[in-house]
């Protein structure tokens, strides 16, 4: 699963968007 999450994550910090940001938080909340 680590994996899976990972992979959108680096994509959505790639492309730098706010949107894109607030659903790295939003993983990062559900992870812990």
């Amino acid at each position: 699963n680590n994996e899976v999450v990972y992979v959108p994550m680096s994509e959505a910090i790639r492309s730098d968007k706010p949107f894109d940001r607030k659903l790295i938080q939003v993983l990062d909340e559900l992870s812990i």
